[in-house]
């Protein structure tokens, strides 16, 4: 407790002019309450949030102009920042169509607030339109304990060669140290395109036996269920919703032959020309008319409505129903939103 009588006497103002310094605030605070604002006195501003535009192609998406906040009083806790990315997983090369890439999910993506993206299955085990991706929730701690084990592995480190195994395929670690894509390939049993014992081929970082054990026992655990990441259970996995997509639109190959007549096709649930979508892609992936762009927000939120039951291949006809289109469809990301 604050003790007045232990204060020195030169800092204790005279209680008369104490007092009489209190009136006159009181009173200019009166005043100030009762008389009108004066003509042209800015009022207190609302300060304005922004929604992130994605990273990647988003030519021919319009842009999304800021919005206020409808409260002009000043938020009390600060606007939430959309985690970055720690690790993501992918796979490349081997003998597959280069069409069966588009849109493609990554094999894993664990974001810095310690959530894990894996795809997931449909109950029926059908393969939808729009990929089901899980979400196994590790929070902070997790977040600290895969970094930890990132290391450990050695995929902080890049690994030397590099290359993609033609035959075989290889398994890319993208791993974010202190801001900086960390990649290294793991193809038959090794970093790079040679493999155990062969030209190319080179000891996968932080491995004890055979060249890439050290990664691919981290990917092991971290698609694990029953990890538990230092917690005293493991996270339940649940279904991701995602707020925006990555959409991919072509001619179909072989169109209907009149309008209509596609099986199952479902009409493009959005504003303008599906033909307009977006932009060439910079890589066709050998599809003639290759298209994309980013839908988000309102829109996004159509499309998955739109396409929520559309099994895979459906093809998306366009308003006048003389066209038809094939569409391939990825969630995106909150780390791929915070750019």
């Amino acid at each position: 407790m604050f003790d007045a009588a232990s204060t020195p006497t030169s800092r204790r103002p005279h209680r008369r002019r104490l007092a009489a310094a209190a009136a006159l605030v009181t009173a200019a605070v009166i005043l100030g309450a009762c008389s009108p604002a004066a003509p042209g006195t800015p009022g207190t501003s609302p300060s304005p949030t922004f929604t992130p535009i994605p990273p990647g192609d988003a030519s021919g998406i319009p842009s999304i102009a800021p919005t206020t906040a409808p409260s002009s009083a000043p938020s009390s806790s600060p606007a939430a920042v959309l985690p970055g990315l720690l690790l993501e997983v992918t796979t490349e090369g081997g003998f597959i169509n280069p069409a069966a890439s588009i849109g493609a999910l990554p094999a894993l993506v664990v974001d810095t607030d310690g959530r894990i993206y894996t795809p997931g299955m449909a109950a029926d085990g059908s393969s939808p339109l729009i990929p089901l991706v899980d979400v196994r929730d590790t929070g902070p701690a997790g977040a600290a304990a895969i970094l930890a084990a990132m290391k450990t592995a050695g995929i902080d480190k890049e690994g030397a060669g590099g290359g993609v195994a033609a035959d075989t395929g290889s398994t890319v670690f993208t791993a974010m140290i202190d801001g900086n894509a960390v990649v290294n390939r793991v193809s038959g049993g090794g970093i790079g395109p040679g493999g155990p014992g062969r030209p190319g081929a080179s000891a996968a970082p932080g491995a004890s036996a055979a060249p890439g054990a050290a990664a691919m026992a981290l990917l092991a655990r971290l698609t694990d269920p029953a990890e538990t990441w230092g917690a005293a259970s493991a996270p339940v996995a649940t279904a991701f919703v995602p707020t925006a997509y990555r959409l991919y639109l072509a001619p179909a190959a072989v169109p209907s032959t009149a309008p209509g007549s596609a099986s199952g096709e479902v009409t493009w649930p959005l504003s303008g020309d599906p033909a307009t979508f977006g932009s060439p892609a910079a890589a066709d992936f050998g599809v003639t008319g290759l298209r994309t762009g980013i839908v988000i927000g309102a829109d996004a939120t159509t499309l998955a409505k739109a396409l929520a039951k559309a099994p895979s291949g459906t093809p998306i006809t366009s308003s006048s129903r003389e066209t038809v289109f094939q569409a391939w469809i990825r969630p995106l990301f909150p780390d791929e939103l915070a750019g």
